[in-house]
C-alpha cells in the first residue's frame, strides 16, 4: 500500500539509512502499482528501475524490449562491491558496463568473465558495436567463463610441433611414464621406456 512506502522509507531516511530497497508484490497486471512507483521515485528509492521504465518508453522497439526485460531481466541488489564482482564473474555476461566512478578501472581489473567491458559513463555498448572495433561478436549464454570474443585466431589453423632428442627423452622419461601409468595407458608408457632400452 502507498502509505506503507512512506511509513517505512521516511523513518529509515531520517535514521540515516543510505541504501533503501523497496520490495512490492506485483499488481494483477504484473506491474507495480503506479502510485507506489511514484512514491518510491519521490523518495529516491530503486531510481534505476524508474529510469529504465522511462527510457524504455522512448525507444522504437519498446514493446518487445519490455517483454524481454520482464522475462529475462532482474535488478539484483548486492551487499557490497566484492559481492557485485563475484556475481558479475559468475554470471559471465557478454556485455558488462562498469560505472563506479573513480574505482571503475580497479573494478574492471577484477572482472575475469565477460565478453566485453565498457568502463565509465561515456562508454556505451554502441561504441563497441559500431566504432571502437575490437569486435562485438561476443560469447553468449554465460560462456564468457571459457570463451573469448571472436578474433582472427578463430580462423587460423595451427599445428603443434614437438621435437625431442635422446637426452631430452631420457631426462623426462620417468615423469612421462608415471603420468601414463596414472591414466592406465601402458602403451604410452612403453612407447617411452622402449626407446630407452
Amino acid at each position: 500500500m502507498p502509505p506503507t512506502v512512506i511509513m517505512t522509507a521516511v523513518p529509515a531516511q531520517v535514521g540515516g539509512v543510505k541504501d533503501i530497497v523497496r520490495i512490492s508484490p506485483p499488481h494483477r497486471s504484473g506491474s507495480i502499482h503506479p502510485v507506489i512507483l511514484a512514491l518510491c521515485h519521490e523518495l529516491g528509492i530503486q531510481a534505476v528501475v524508474m529510469a529504465l521504465q522511462e527510457q524504455v518508453q522512448a525507444i522504437s522497439r519498446s514493446e518487445i524490449t519490455v517483454t524481454c526485460l520482464e522475462q529475462f531481466s532482474a535488478v539484483i541488489v548486492c551487499q557490497d562491491m566484492n559481492h557485485i564482482i563475484d556475481q558479475a564473474n559468475a554470471f559471465a555476461s557478454e556485455h558488462l558496463e562498469i560505472q563506479c566512478g573513480g574505482t571503475s578501472e580497479a573494478v574492471a581489473a577484477r572482472i575475469h568473465n565477460a565478453g566485453a567491458l565498457f568502463i565509465g559513463p561515456y562508454t556505451p555498448v554502441a561504441v563497441d558495436d559500431y566504432w571502437a572495433a575490437p569486435g562485438h561478436t561476443l560469447p553468449t549464454g554465460q560462456t564468457a567463463r571459457f570463451f573469448s570474443p571472436i578474433s582472427s585466431n578463430d580462423f587460423v589453423k595451427t599445428t603443434s610441433v614437438i621435437r625431442y632428442d635422446e637426452k631430452m627423452l631420457r631426462d623426462s622419461a620417468a615423469d612421462i611414464v608415471r603420468l601414463a601409468d596414472v591414466e592406465g595407458l601402458d602403451a604410452h608408457a612403453k612407447s617411452v621406456t622402449i626407446r630407452g632400452e
